[in-house]
């Protein structure tokens, strides 16, 4: 399942933003964890598309990254209790595969830049 990314900032002080690209399913899951002043979205673009495997992979990435919420509950399980809720989360997030002009990559599908072309070879400190 090839999603959409985002690039969103988790505030971990008055001087400390990070930076992270994450689908959209998972940048709620942030906001639940850091509370809604601790993530912000950028935009509302995507950056970037990713492939997915299956819900349960995701449930269990997901699961490894996050981890306890408390004793005997994960913070992914707390947000979306069945297979069915992440699913349809991640439904909302698919993007269509035509829309996008490069093959998506597993670093987030984000566009290279075309390199322009430089007259004279391009080494012009050399000369």
């Amino acid at each position: 399942m090839l999603l959409k990314m985002f690039d969103v900032l988790v505030v971990r002080g008055m001087e400390t933003e990070i930076p992270a690209c994450v689908p959209r399913h998972e940048a709620e899951l942030m906001a639940m964890i850091h509370g809604a002043d601790g993530m912000r979205l950028r935009s509302e673009e995507p950056a970037g598309v990713l492939e997915f495997g299956d819900v349960r992979d995701e449930r269990e990435r997901l699961r490894l990254k996050y981890g306890l919420k408390t004793e005997d509950a994960y913070w992914v399980d707390v947000l979306y209790p069945s297979d069915l809720s992440l699913s349809e989360m991640m439904q909302r997030g698919v993007a269509e595969p035509e829309a996008e002009e490069t093959k998506p990559s597993k670093r987030g599908g984000r566009k290279a830049a075309e390199a322009e072309p430089v007259e004279g070879g391009g080494d012009e400190a050399a000369v």
